[in-house]
């Protein structure tokens, strides 16, 4: 025992410093950044080092002297006690003497300190849950976030009731005593579809008409007053939805991770946090965590990288030291460029982390000296920084405002709508269209028609006008009587070889066909159709204008004019002739 620079080291300390000195210390190590940084080749051999532990190392072995060779272990474990009662990993290659020293963040537990001895903890940090990251709420219907569901049924509900009311009392005419005027609109009194779109227009804070009714105007009034209202707070939670996008964060803490089917939870086999969650004495939260794992232990990560992975692929949660987890979204971030990653808020389980040695022996003393003076002197705080993530704008200490510029996908609902409306708007002008062009069609048609019906009263009138005209020139002529035919068929007369000396009783007859009122496409002006040399006899009925002279008879090929329902019989007069016109 002896005095150095006011500091007493007792015998044993000596002797193990002096143990120390010179000597080639076995050091089993993993990688776990940001303490322990690895580089191994394919064979396994190491060929680069780094990270908080090893600062500490190079620091004690400058100030103790000895040499140290690093090795990893043969099962990639910490440690973890065996049915058996044995250990793997690290800590039973310790227990086995295959290494003096386990440099690495081993979590200090009641478990491995009955097997084992830790070093001062240098480092306090709790664990935490590493989720995939929050997923912001955008969808095509955000616009109607701002209110609950049961606040847009109450304005529906509201504005299908205060149609009828206002629409009702518009309608009595002795409440408009303020306001007298029957007249609400122009074109005549508001109907119930009018108050309707009245009540929606002012919704949308669109100008409208006001009811003149007193009554009317007061719910009207109260209605706008409400209106005010909605229209205010609605714009305010809008603003905020879109400037600061609404995230669904589905896991908060330890305790949200049994209520919840969508992702599944893991941590390391052979961890701390094995030994916590799958101990016999754990209850609680802690034992609903382990209960999935008791019986088959394939869902639990064989490494840091594999549960990681499994995270990123949306599938589970990672349960770990929150130092690790700080790393893990850092490299993500560097690697991709995005916030894939995210940790839950809810920390838990805080525990100390230490170094691990045999029992008994004194390289353990003489470190935690030498830890606490490192600690004392600031030089933990200085590794701290140089091998902890930086903030970034995936992590919270370095996450950035989350008010954004807002961008197409926020404004998707507000676009569907609009576009809604356009398809809207050009089915209805589509059917204006299409009810134009048949109205048009319809006043053609119409057109048509009394243009045809204007026509024909024309040359109807011109017919009446030439009728009299020849009814009156034939009157005038002695011996011939002019007869109206109802209608009359015109056919074409067949020549006959007429005597050169014609009788000298016999006059010859003129036989006119006029167009009757009725028919007057197929005769559309009188005619003189010709000579009737050869009039019909008594029995024969005449449909053209016929001689009546008694020894006259009837030629088989006389041209005549037919009539299926009007028959004329030959005239008794002897001397005179008969013209019978077609009216």
């Amino acid at each position: 025992m002896y005095q150095c620079a006011g500091s007493e080291e007792v015998g044993d300390l000596y002797r193990a410093r002096a143990y120390v000195r010179d000597k080639m210390l076995t050091v089993v190590t993993i990688h776990r950044p940001p303490f322990v940084f690895l580089e191994v080749n394919s064979t396994g051999h190491i060929l680069h080092r780094a990270g908080f532990a090893f600062d500490m190392l190079e620091e004690l072995q400058r100030k103790l002297g000895f040499r140290y060779r690093l090795v990893l272990p043969c099962d990639g474990n910490w440690g973890n006690k065996l049915p058996n009662g044995s250990w793997d990993g690290m800590v039973g290659m310790v227990i086995r003497k295959e290494a003096d020293l386990g440099v690495a963040p081993f979590t200090i537990t009641l478990e491995r300190a009955q097997v084992i001895e830790f070093t001062f903890p240098y480092h306090v940090e709790p664990s935490a849950i590493l989720t995939p990251a929050v997923r912001q709420s955008r969808k095509i219907t955000a616009f109607l976030d701002p209110f609950h569901y049961q606040v847009w049924l109450a304005i529906a509900a509201t504005l299908v009731i205060l149609g009828p009311v206002m629409h009702t009392l518009a309608g009595v005419p002795w409440l408009a005593f303020l306001y007298p005027h029957t007249q609400v609109l122009n074109c005549g009194p508001v109907t119930l579809l009018g108050h309707y779109w009245m009540l929606s227009a002012a919704l949308l804070q669109q100008g409208v008409v006001y009811p003149m009714n007193a009554a009317s105007r007061v719910v009207f009034g109260a209605w706008i007053t409400g209106v005010i209202a909605l229209s205010c707070a609605y714009t305010g939670v809008l603003i905020s939805f879109l400037s600061v996008p609404k995230t669904e964060k589905l896991i908060q803490s330890l305790h949200d991770l049994p209520s919840q089917e969508e992702l599944k939870w893991t941590f390391a086999r052979g961890s701390a946090h094995e030994a916590l969650f799958l101990d016999k004495e754990a209850d609680g939260i802690y034992a609903k965590i382990g209960s999935p794992f008791r019986s088959d232990h394939s869902g639990l990560a064989s490494s840091n990288a594999q549960a990681v992975a499994m995270v990123l692929r949306g599938t589970h949660v990672y349960i770990k030291e929150r130092s690790y987890l700080d790393f893990a979204i850092e490299e993500d971030y560097h690697r991709s460029g995005k916030c894939n990653l995210d940790i839950a808020p809810v920390e838990f389980f805080p525990a100390g982390f230490g170094w691990i040695h045999r029992k008994n022996d004194t390289i353990g003393q003489l470190f935690n000296r030498e830890f606490i003076k490192m600690q004392q002197t600031g030089l933990f705080r200085k590794w701290k920084l140089k091998y902890w993530p930086k903030p970034n704008e995936c992590t919270g200490r370095g996450r950035r405002s989350n008010s954004k510029a807002l961008d197409v996908s926020d404004m998707l609902g507000s676009f569907t709508v609009l576009a809604f409306g356009f398809l809207c708007a050009l089915i209805i002008l589509l059917l204006e269209l299409y009810r134009k062009k048949v109205r048009l069609r319809s006043r053609a048609t119409t057109n048509t028609k009394r243009t045809q019906s204007l026509h024909r009263s024309t040359i109807l009138q011109e017919q009446l006008s030439s009728q009299k005209s020849t009814y009156g020139l034939l009157s005038a002529i002695p011996g011939i009587h002019a007869i109206p035919v109802p209608s009359v068929k015109l056919i074409p007369p067949t020549p006959v070889h007429h005597h050169t000396s014609p009788s000298p009783d016999s006059h010859l007859s003129t036989i006119v066909a006029l167009g009757d009122q009725e028919n007057t496409r197929s005769q559309l002006s009188p005619r003189i159709l010709g000579p009737l040399k050869h009039p019909p006899t008594s029995e024969q009925h005449c449909y053209l204008g016929c001689s009546s002279h008694p020894d006259t008879q009837s030629h088989p090929s006389t041209s005549a004019l037919q009539h299926p329902h009007t028959p004329v019989h030959q005239p008794t007069h002897t001397r005179s002739h008969t013209v019978y016109l077609s009216l």
